[in-house]
C-alpha cells in the first residue's frame, strides 16, 4: 500500500498561527496566484476542499500538506513563526504515528479499513474543530457588544469633528502612551488566551465598529490633519486622544470581564 500523505485543515492551521480562517484563506489564494504565475503547482502545498459547518452549510477550506505548512511558516517571523513550526511538526508526527500503528496492526484488509476509519475520524475532527471556532467567534462578538455597552455607560465620547486637535506633542508622554497600551493589549491577549496580533486585530475592529469608520479612513484624516504621510494604525490610535482613551477602556474592561467570568 502506498504511503498516504497527511494534511492539516486550513481551520487548524489558522488556529495555530492565531489568524482568522477567512484571512488565511485569502493569503493562500494570493500565494496560489503567485505560484501559478511562476509555473509552480500549488497542489504540492495545499488542495482546495470543503467542510460542513454547524448549520449544515458547505464551506470552502484547504487541505494543507507538510510542505505547505513549511511555506506558511517561512512567511511568519520571530516567536510566532517558531511556535507554528513546532506545532505543525508535532501534529504531523501524531498523524504519521497513528497511520503506522494501523499499518502494523494486521493484514491488508485490516490496514485499509484502519486507514479509512482514521480518515473518517479526521473528518469528524475537522467538523468539531470548525464548530469550536464558530463558537469562539460568537463569544468574541458577544464580548465586543458587551464592551460597547460598558463604554457607552462609563465614558461618553465627544463628537468633536477634529479628531486630532488634542494629539500629544511631547515625545516622552507619547511613548508612555504606547507602552501602556502595548502592555494592556498583552494582558488582554493573555486573559482571553489569544495571540497578541489577534488581540490587536480585535481591538482595531471594535474601534471601527464603534466609530462606524474604517481605520484606513481614520489614517487618511490623520495624515491630512498632521501632515504625516507614513502612519500606521497603531500610531493613529496612540496619537489621538479619542482613540487612545477608547482603546485603553476597551482593553481594561475586557481584562476585568475575563477576571470576573
Amino acid at each position: 500500500m502506498s504511503k498516504i500523505e497527511q494534511k492539516l485543515t486550513s481551520m487548524e492551521v489558522a488556529h495555530m498561527v492565531g489568524k482568522e480562517h477567512k484571512y488565511l484563506m485569502r493569503d493562500i489564494r494570493n500565494y496560489s496566484t503567485d505560484m501559478t504565475g511562476a509555473e509552480i503547482s500549488p497542489v504540492e502545498f495545499w488542495i482546495e476542499s470543503t467542510y460542513t459547518d454547524s448549520k449544515g452549510q458547505i464551506r470552502p477550506c484547504y487541505a494543507i500538506t507538510k510542505k505547505g505548512c513549511e511555506f506558511i511558516a517561512h512567511k511568519l517571523t520571530g516567536k510566532k513563526g517558531t511556535e507554528f513550526t513546532a506545532r505543525y511538526i508535532n501534529r504531523f508526527h501524531e498523524l504519521e504515528n497513528a497511520i503506522e500503528g494501523v499499518v502494523e496492526a494486521g493484514n491488508s484488509t485490516t490496514r485499509i479499513q484502519g486507514v479509512q476509519t482514521l480518515i473518517e475520524c479526521q473528518q469528524q475532527f475537522m467538523e468539531r474543530q470548525q464548530q469550536f471556532y464558530e463558537q469562539q467567534e460568537k463569544l468574541s462578538q458577544m464580548m465586543i457588544e458587551k464592551l460597547e455597552n460598558l463604554l457607552r455607560i462609563r465614558k461618553p465620547i465627544s463628537n468633536d469633528s477634529n479628531c486630532f486637535s488634542t494629539c500629544i506633542g511631547e515625545k516622552d508622554e507619547l511613548q508612555g502612551r504606547r507602552e501602556k497600551l502595548d502592555r494592556l493589549v498583552e494582558e488582554m491577549a493573555a486573559a482571553c488566551k489569544w495571540e497578541k496580533n489577534f488581540a490587536l486585530h480585535r481591538l482595531y475592529k471594535t474601534l471601527e465598529k464603534m466609530l462606524d469608520i474604517s481605520m484606513d479612513d481614520y489614517k487618511k484624516v490623520y495624515q491630512a490633519e498632521t501632515g504625516k504621510v507614513c502612519a500606521s494604525a497603531w500610531k493613529v490610535v496612540t496619537d489621538s486622544d479619542r482613540l487612545y482613551e477608547m482603546a485603553v477602556t476597551l482593553c481594561q474592561n475586557t481584562i476585568n470581564s475575563m477576571k470576573c467570568s
